[in-house]
């Protein structure tokens, strides 16, 4: 600690004469070092350096083998995803767990996520609250919805999120938030009505400020447009199949 603290407060000039110090001592003491201590130093240096090239060697092994494994294994009961270590087979005991619906009873040992068997092994007498035959998953996305971009997004959400949005480095870069999100209900109802008139929408009525970068006389930034059949689409896939805007 004392040294390291020493070597970070030393200025440039510092630091090139202790380095001009620690060869001229390595350099006078290679000089007077006999055969059998240069081929014993010479020795212990090929062991370290054969060591370090197997740990690398074993490292990159390791990382190739991870990245190769895989979110595939579902959970039979909470239909998660789930990699190979964050699953287990579990032998059905019908005297605990007779809330499990035939399709599962009749396999008599089922793959579970770690949470479902734990809720499996207790004295509950009612099944896990994420349970697929709870009617909890929503299904696919249709392509309908999945087309749209964020900004038409934004015009069909009854609710629009307020929250710093950051795409990070890369063509392929991920999106992160920052801060606190504001939540601000939208009257959908009135929307339609005017969606003739506003689309597309101008920045003063979109909900965005979008602010990109500059580097150096490159310019990055980007146009975001309103395609109006994707939008109509959109809602009229919402309209058959969302109850909540059914009545439009």
């Amino acid at each position: 600690m004392h040294n390291s603290q020493v070597r970070a407060d030393e200025t440039p000039e510092q630091r090139e004469a202790r380095l001009r110090a620690y060869r001229m001592h390595n350099s006078q003491v290679r000089s007077d070092e006999t055969p059998e201590q240069r081929e014993v130093r010479l020795s212990a240096l090929r062991m370290h350096r054969s060591q370090v090239r197997k740990a690398e060697k074993s490292q990159i092994e390791a990382f190739n083998k991870t990245i190769n494994i895989f979110c595939d294994k579902v959970c039979e009961i909470c239909t998660k995803r789930c990699y190979p270590n964050q699953v287990t087979n579990h032998k059905i005991n019908l005297s605990t767990a007779s809330y499990l619906p035939a399709e599962l009873t009749s396999k008599g040992t089922i793959l579970l996520c770690h949470r479902c068997k734990k809720h499996l092994t207790s004295k509950k007498t009612s099944g896990p609250a994420k349970a697929y035959w709870n009617n909890l998953d929503p299904g696919e996305v249709p392509d309908a919805i999945k087309q749209l971009t964020q900004p038409e997004q934004r015009l069909l959400s009854r609710i629009i999120p307020f929250v710093k949005i950051v795409k990070y480095d890369g063509l392929f870069g991920q999106y992160g938030f920052r801060g606190q999100a504001v939540l601000f209900a939208q009257d959908i109802f009135e929307f339609t009505e005017s969606l003739p008139n506003i689309l597309p929408r101008s920045t003063d009525s979109i909900g965005m400020v979008v602010i990109t970068e500059h580097l150096e006389n490159l310019n990055i930034s980007r146009e975001y447009n309103i395609s109006r059949p994707r939008v109509y689409e959109a809602l009229r896939w919402l309209i058959n199949n969302n109850p909540f805007i059914r009545t439009l």
